[in-house]
């Protein structure tokens, strides 16, 4: 799915391989009213001064409060409590406060309590110390690991740690399933140890708890939704965040 390729110095990114000659694009990995979103980052048309998406386009380096989601269900981001930096190549949270969500009492994420699959490309900037939240569903969990640069997935257990190391940009996929859960990075094999199936109660880029418990990350691009992609839908959308 998923090649590394060296991008100056130490940092590096995920260079698609190109979609599936099957994938008809995201819009229609959306048509029969499949609950998710997706997210671009990186384009400053679809971020916003304010939570409420008003306010104007942010510069880089300015504050963004709100980002919007390009799929028909309208899961737009927002924040309220703190704020993200928007970056040429997406938004860093600060790793001490909230990033950019949909949960309780800010949009209302509707849970997604089937299967559901998560691909992102993003980079780690600093490494805040084990179990800091990258990723936060209400439950399940995207968490940085026990070393520098490793994270690990979470459901009702911690799975496999997997390494894509610090300043360097990956995309990750997440898989929470009733017939297996997985996580893997850039193409690589899935770990599917101790991972079984919690639902998508909210989605918190970093931590819906604040303070020590985020970490910094920048992200690109992101996608969730529910149920189970095929191959060439999963190379497709794996392309598109790592583009």
């Amino acid at each position: 799915m998923i090649a590394l390729g060296i991008m100056g110095g130490s940092r590096r990114r995920a260079a698609s391989t190109g979609p599936g000659t099957d994938f008809g694009g995201l819009p229609a990995l959306f048509a029969a009213g499949q609950k998710g979103a997706y997210y671009d980052f990186t384009n400053p048309l679809k971020l916003a001064v304010n939570a409420d998406g008003s306010g104007g386009v942010p510069t880089v380096g300015a504050t963004a409060k709100w980002a919007a989601d390009q799929s028909p269900n309208g899961n737009h981001l927002r924040n309220t409590v703190g704020t993200v930096t928007v970056n040429e190549q997406g938004v860093v949270t600060s790793g001490s406060n909230y990033g950019l969500f949909n949960m309780r009492g800010h949009g209302d994420w509707p849970a997604i309590e089937t299967g559901y699959e998560i691909i992102a490309t993003l980079e780690q900037l600093a490494f805040g110390g084990t179990d800091r939240r990258l990723i936060d569903l209400g439950g399940p969990s995207l968490l940085q690991g026990s070393a520098s640069g490793r994270i690990r997935a979470y459901s009702s257990g911690y799975g496999g740690e997997v390494a894509p190391e610090l300043a360097t940009e990956f995309t990750v996929h997440l898989l929470f399933d009733a017939n297996g859960s997985s996580i893997a990075i850039n193409g690589g094999a899935p770990r599917t140890d101790n991972l079984s199936f919690r639902p998508c109660a909210q989605f918190v880029l970093g931590s819906d708890l604040g303070g020590t418990n985020a970490a910094a990350i920048r992200f690109k691009r992101l996608f969730v939704r529910a149920g189970r992609l095929n191959p060439s839908d999963r190379a497709g959308v794996a392309a598109w965040t790592s583009a």
